[in-house]
């Protein structure tokens, strides 16, 4: 009783021309979808940074949360918040961007593209002022509660 260990089998497994073409085709197909997709993600993404808008909103949300401070503490770059009863927010410059963290925790990024910001409380209101990277300058005011001149 002899076995023959390499037996020939009529199910050979691989790919086939068609197989191949199909999976080309596929492949083409997805680029060209894709590549429009990517474009537009990267042009809307320059759109976001070049916003106009992006101090004014900034500023908005900044004094909405000075409208709920207990205290204020301002030193250069940097912007430390009280809010009664919650946690201290603090703004401040990293890298090019204006950055807030509560409790000293966090990163959210409140403006890019930024060169250089300054924080200087008078007893009126809080100045800013924000030097872009483009070389525009923006300067603002922002009112400050009476009840924030405790120090």
């Amino acid at each position: 009783m002899r076995v023959c260990l390499l037996q020939k089998t009529n199910e050979q497994r691989g790919f086939t021309l068609i197989s191949g073409v199909l999976a080309l085709l596929l492949l083409s197909c997805t680029f060209y979808m894709v590549t429009p997709l990517l474009k537009h993600l990267s042009e809307h993404s320059e759109r976001v940074r070049e916003d106009p808008f992006a101090a004014s909103q900034f500023f908005h949300f900044l004094q909405e949360e000075l409208y709920h401070a207990e205290r204020i503490e301002a030193h250069d770059s940097k912007l430390l918040i009280y809010p009664f009863s919650e946690l201290p927010i603090l703004y401040e410059q990293y890298f090019h961007i204006i950055r807030r963290k509560v409790n000293n925790s966090g990163h959210e990024v409140m403006m890019m593209d930024v060169q250089s910001v300054n924080f200087v409380k008078t007893p009126s209101c809080l100045q800013i002022t924000i030097d872009l990277k483009s070389g525009d300058k923006v300067e603002r005011c922002l009112s400050v509660p009476l009840q924030t001149d405790k120090q």
